[in-house]
């Protein structure tokens, strides 16, 4: 059986990736699969008699827009010499219509469509096995014999890196460009490409990837360029890749990028100046610079951030541009193109190529031809023909202009002369239509030319230029006039900045009774509907401010208007793109609790603010966010480690972080990497909900007798007191809690960047759980609303609710909650008795914190109090275990100071728990005694050590993985400054601890009897020959702890417990000595012959061993003072 994949390029040069991975992917049917590839510029007869002396079995054909009428024609023809062979057909070209493809095309028996590599798999499997049959293979379209297609539907799509590396022998591909793709799919939704209809954006693995690119560097491949849509659509990913081929550049392969120019931030500008020239290029699609047509095609650019990064790379003098403008669009006609093109142009690019829109079939570009009057050519390429915008013979005339560009500027040929050219002419634009005109009046334009005599045309073309202008017939305007054409359309753009606002102004709306949904502002049709708490008889108005909060106009919302208590108004109107609005109930202004953004605290602790008192209004994010297919990953609480953070102050100390994005949840998202490799599940966000700052002054109107009137001869002034100046650092007070921070939010769209956090969590495998904090009083309804609307809106993982009577059990029983993880000092039990089967239920408290604190320490610890914490677990609800967090001393200082050092809280050093359970290890504060120093990291070990080794789910507090300190401030609410933020200077200095904790997160994976859901029994209930756990002194097998004991251990029954693999977990003893001198532990004899190897001690600071050490005595376990070790039977 001979199965032959055939491709037919566009040029020899190229090579087709995806018949190479379909190879690559039935590999052990490597020599019954044939491949073969030809040109579209071969002649027919000679491709017939290759495909006829392979005498294959099967022939399958990929089909492109470029290639399909000629394999159409191929195999019409194929199809009479070889009337018995399959032919099946697959790409994008006959996906989009497979039955009415075959159905125009008989000559073909089948099609496979979207991805193909793993139905090609199965499709040969069934040619070569019988099975499976066609009608149980997905993805496939074919015709049965009875003279019926038969549609199987699309398969699902594969994991990227499960796709073998397709290029094992590199002979085929000499002299040839290399094609790779390191992600598949698109996160943009532009509507005349085939990737906006899947969303499906995927990664291969970047292990994988860099093992690839590797074998390209050692065979020194001229070119490698990268398919994927948008290669830097994130970031860690593409940042990972450049610095790996910089750092492993052979000075010869070239690597090709498609990228969003406007996606690139700061740190990897600053990696690619420092590239070799030619080591990348960049194709950068711009498309249009018209604001309409950019809406209109469902792109998202940024031009002017664009032309400043297109222009930077361009001041390195190191990488090639290419960029792309498309004409045909919506909304641009031959003017907008024309300006279009001159703002590209101006970025000088080393290619700016001009094409023209293709009319896709399965875009949603397709869908609109009617209502865009798009007429476009009825075979492929299916190049456009007309427009509203644009008729054919403004298509006409860019085509010359396209053509004109090619020649003069993209040959790169001309650079020089063109250079000169230009100043004789209004615009660039203006010189190749110019040019090309002329081309078509002489002729020039129907026969091809050298160089030489190109030229000769343009010197000749520029002479008739220069007389005609000599003549004054060119029509110039003297310059010194005004260009009327440049005020209107100036004039124009200032005024769309006011449109709302006039419209609203002019009173150019309607209203109507709202729909009563929900609670908030939606846009739905034509309207906005407002809905909020407002009785009957109250006067309520909704008010709209301008973009610098002057009012601009009042609604007043009906009585009739009303259903219970709520009031809902529809309002049409051009409301919603610069919507800004507060309610008036009664005369007072109120912002609406469920607004989903709030205007006027964009910029953190903004002084200028108390110039306009204060002012916030409600509005809206009208940037539509792209999930694509994300889930949240639900983590169990075996495998979590959690880290808590405060969203400003983990970056505003980091320097490797562009200044723009310190404080930001950007910064989050570029440490994702980072917290992933140290082990980290799941992130804790302290309040990251709007939140007021500022402590604002409260207003206090005297009467008259009471106020001072000043007087010139006044011996006695009115005493000035200068309010100390304070600011709400942790935002534990009441907030907007349907909006994100916009301060904390690089950029405008602070709802697209949060998103944008949690879509990157949730791709990297790791979880956002957010911190709530609800006042007293607090209306239980709007509590419920929140945390539902966090969930549906942006997808969060979890909540740590902070506040008293909260609706925890009404949170916890609500449907759309019952799989987001809810965190809480205590739950009512019977939320025990009536259990989902996911639990999602977990108690946050300081009930380990205590006991742990005071066995590290000495100080009245209770060992036996304290392993009824290590053990602590419950089939229902899980329990979060930390011996720090932010209400408290960071991990090094918990060690360092005795007491607490507030005075900079402004509270005479008042504020703050005094009772911390902490040591300073006999120096308070900063030594550089060695020995304490020492002492001190092997504590911040055994306390680590500690809290991965309980049942519960560790939590790391953000900064104590690099001992991170505070002076001795334990309650820095108010420190926004260097006191409240991490210090990552420290984390290069003490790698050693990230290592520690990545290694203990490691442990608790690989050994779930560690992490076990199940309570310990502390008895052999399994009949496994041990109990799940059992207590060990100076002789095994004890069955109570003394109240004085300072060390035993714990053994864990790895029997009671599967690996990933389903083989048993290994026994695992714990050994604690909390005395200050060396203590001995009996070891239980094991069974099977298995031996004990010590595996960790925190009393080196190197604690895991590089290889486990066999203990020379198997009977009895040594442990320094104040150390933990980890030993394992096996």
């Amino acid at each position: 059986m001979k199965i032959l994949l055939a491709a037919c390029n566009a040029k020899y040069i190229h090579s087709n990736l995806a018949v190479f991975n379909l190879k690559a992917c039935a590999k052990e049917y490597d020599s019954n699969v044939v491949l073969r590839e030809y040109t579209i510029n071969q002649q027919k007869d000679d491709i017939l008699k290759d495909i006829y002396r392979c005498h294959p079995d099967v022939i399958c054909i990929s089909c492109y827009i470029w290639n399909i009428t000629f394999v159409r024609e191929l195999m019409q023809d194929l199809r009479k010499i070889l009337p018995d062979v399959p032919f099946w057909a697959g790409g994008p070209e006959v996906s989009y219509d497979a039955e009415e493809f075959l159905k125009k095309n008989p000559a073909f028996d089948g099609v496979m469509v979207g991805e193909g590599e793993e139905t090609f798999l199965e499709l040969v499997k069934h040619y070569m096995n019988g099975s499976p049959s066609l009608e149980k293979t997905t993805g496939l379209v074919y015709c049965k014999p009875d003279g019926t297609i038969q549609n199987n539907g699309w398969r699902q799509i594969m994991d990227l890196s499960r796709v073998p590396f397709a290029y094992e022998d590199l002979k085929d591909f000499e002299n040839r460009i290399i094609y790779y793709e390191s992600s598949r799919g698109c996160p943009f939704s532009c509507s005349y490409c085939l990737s906006s209809v899947d969303k499906k954006l995927r990664f291969r693995d970047l292990e994988l990837v860099k093992k690839e690119l590797q074998f390209f560097l050692d065979h020194k491949v001229p070119q490698v360029k990268f398919v994927d849509r948008t290669f830097n659509c994130k970031h860690d990913h593409a940042m990972t890749i450049w610095q790996y081929i910089k750092d492993h550049d052979n000075g010869i392969t070239n690597f090709h990028f498609e990228i969003s120019a406007d996606l690139l931030r700061e740190n990897e500008l600053e990696l690619m100046s420092t590239m070799r020239p030619g080591l990348i290029q960049l194709e950068i699609g711009v498309q249009s610079t018209n604001p309409d047509t950019i809406r209109a095609i469902h792109r998202t650019m940024d031009f002017p951030k664009l032309a400043g990064i297109v222009n930077r790379i361009h001041s390195f003098k190191n990488i090639h541009q290419h960029l792309d403008l498309i004409a045909g669009l919506p909304y641009e006609d031959y003017d907008s193109f024309h300006r279009s093109f001159n703002d590209v142009y101006a970025l000088r690019p080393q290619q700016l190529q001009l094409g023209f829109l293709k009319v896709l079939k399965g875009s949603h570009m397709k869908e609109m031809t009617e209502e865009y009057g798009i007429v476009h050519k009825e075979l492929e390429p299916y190049e456009v023909l007309g427009t509203r915008w644009l008729p054919y013979e403004d298509i006409l005339k860019l085509k010359m202009v396209e053509s004109m560009v090619e020649l003069y500027y993209n040959s790169g040929q001309f650079q020089n002369t063109i250079a000169c050219v230009e100043p004789l002419f209004e615009d660039a634009f203006t010189l190749y239509e110019k040019l090309g005109q002329f081309y078509e009046k002489k002729g020039y334009s129907e026969i091809s030319h050298s160089r030489m005599r190109r030229y000769e045309i343009l010197l000749e073309f520029v002479k008739e230029e220069l007389e005609e202008k000599s003549a004054g017939k060119s029509g110039n305007q003297d310059p010194e006039v005004e260009n009327p054409a440049g005020k209107a359309a100036e004039d124009c753009r200032g005024m769309e900045t006011a449109t709302w606002e006039k419209v609203a102004d002019s009173m150019d709306y309607t209203i109507r009774e709202g729909n009563y949904e929900k609670l908030g502002v939606q846009k739905k049709d034509d309207a906005v509907i407002f809905t909020f708490e407002g009785e009957k008889e109250e006067n309520c108005s909704i008010l709209f401010y301008g973009k610098k909060a002057e009012p601009v106009c009042k609604i007043l919302v009906p009585e009739e208007y009303c259903r219970g208590s709520v009031r809902s108004v529809a309002v049409t109107g051009k409301l919603w793109k610069n919507l800004r609005y507060n309610y008036e109930i009664n005369g007072k202004i109120i912002t609406d609790t469920y607004a989903t953004r709030i205007i006027g605290r964009e910029k953190w602790n903004d002084k200028t603010r108390s110039e306009k008192d204060y002012f916030i209004c409600g509005g809206a994010y009208p940037q539509a966010f792209d999930w694509e297919n994300d889930r949240q990953p639900e983590i169990k609480r075996q495998q979590m480690v959690m880290y808590k953070l405060h969203v400003r102050g983990f970056s505003m100390e980091d320097t490797s972080c562009p200044r723009k994005e310190r404080g930001t949840f950007r910064a989050i998202t570029d440490k994702i990497p980072y917290l992933k490799k140290l082990g980290i599940t799941t992130i804790e966000l302290m309040p990251a909900y709007e939140f007021e700052e500022q402590v604002i002054p409260k207003k206090t109107v005297l009467p008259d007798y009471l106020k001072w009137e000043s007087h010139g001869e006044d011996l006695i002034k009115p005493e000035s007191v200068q309010p100390v100046e304070k600011i709400n650092y942790w935002g534990y007070v009441p907030g907007n809690y349907f909006a994100p921070k916009a301060s904390y939010s690089s950029s405008a769209d602070a709802a697209s960047e949060f998103r944008e956090l949690v879509h990157t969590l949730h791709e990297n495998g790791m979880e956002c759980v957010m911190e709530f904090y609800f006042a007293p009083g607090m209306n239980q309804n709007v509590i419920i609303d929140a945390l539902r609307f966090w969930v549906r809106e942006y997808h969060v993982d979890g909540f740590h609710l902070q506040g008293d009577s909260l609706p925890v059990t009404a949170a916890a029983q609500d449907l759309l909650l019952s799989r987001t993880k809810l965190f809480y000092t205590h739950f009512d039990p019977i939320l025990l008795e009536n259990v989902k089967k996911y639990h999602h239920l977990y108690v946050y408290s300081d009930e380990y914190l205590y006991p742990a604190r005071k066995m590290l320490n000495h100080m009245e610890g209770n060992l036996n109090e304290f392993f009824c914490q290590q053990r602590k677990q419950n089939s229902v609800e899980g329990f979060v275990n930390y011996i720090t967090n932010n209400n408290g001393f960071t991990l090094w200082d918990l060690f360092s100071y005795c007491e607490k050092h507030n005075l900079e809280n402004g509270e005479d050093n008042c504020d703050g728990n005094s009772f911390n359970y902490s040591s300073n290890c006999g120096v308070e504060g900063n030594t550089r005694k060695r020995y304490i120093d020492n002492l001190r990291k092997k504590q911040v070990r055994n306390a680590l050590a500690m809290e991965f080794l309980a049942q519960g789910v560790p939590l790391v507090l953000g900064g104590d993985e690099f001992l991170n300190s505070q002076q001795g401030n334990n309650n820095a609410y108010c420190q926004d400054n260097k006191t409240g933020w991490l210090n990552w200077k420290k984390q290069k200095k003490e790698t050693w601890l990230a290592e520690f904790i990545k290694n203990l997160a490691d442990f608790r994976r690989e050994h779930p009897i560690i992490a076990s859901e199940h309570p310990m029994e502390l008895n052999d209930y399994g009949r496994k020959g041990f109990p799940d756990l059992s207590y060990h002194g100076e002789s095994a097998w004890i069955s109570s702890i003394p109240a004085d004991r300072q060390a035993a251990g714990i053994l864990y029954c790895g029997e009671y417990e599967k690996k990933t693999d389903q083989t048993p977990d290994d026994y695992i003893y714990i050994g604690y000595n909390f005395h200050s001198g060396l203590s001995h532990l009996a070891l239980p004899k094991l069974p099977q012959n298995k031996k004990w190897y010590l595996l960790m001690t925190t009393a080196a600071e190197n604690s895991f061993l590089p290889e486990k050490e066999i203990l020379e005595d198997q009977h009895l376990l040594a442990i320094e003072g104040q150390s933990i070790n980890i030993v394992i039977g096996i």
